[in-house]
């Protein structure tokens, strides 16, 4: 699957490394060529939580898919009470669009999710 998604240009998976250990993954879940879209998901390995890892792979990833992609718009979607997940697109001065309740099914609940994003013309800036 991630393979294909990379051959067909809709998305990519890749591992995050800290120190020469994987520790996480980031990577698109679609890239919508129509309306010049995508979507980042992450996670990290809680060990590695704080060093910094994933705000700066996003910064690069959105370095590359605004300036090489030419893409308008990156979402990035986190549970509402995952704090330290939603501290990362605050961090980077996404723009939070609002809150879809119970929208994921996590385990045995719902989760509420927020959204965020970060267009092209902000990050341009």
């Amino acid at each position: 699957m991630w393979l294909h998604n990379y051959e067909e240009k809709s998305g990519f998976d890749a591992g995050v490394w800290f120190n020469q250990k994987l520790v996480g993954m980031i990577g698109l879940h679609y890239i919508d060529w129509k309306n010049k879209e995508t979507s980042i998901g992450y996670f990290l390995a809680e060990s590695n939580e704080g060093n910094g890892v994933i705000t700066l792979s996003i910064q690069t990833l959105l370095d590359f898919l605004f300036k090489e992609l030419k893409l308008n718009r990156v979402i990035i979607q986190c549970a509402e009470t995952n704090i330290k997940s939603r501290a990362i697109p605050e961090r980077i001065g996404f723009v939070k669009e609002g809150i879809s309740r119970e929208a994921q099914w996590l385990y045995d609940h719902y989760e509420n999710i927020a959204t965020y994003s970060m267009l092209s013309s902000d990050w341009n800036k």
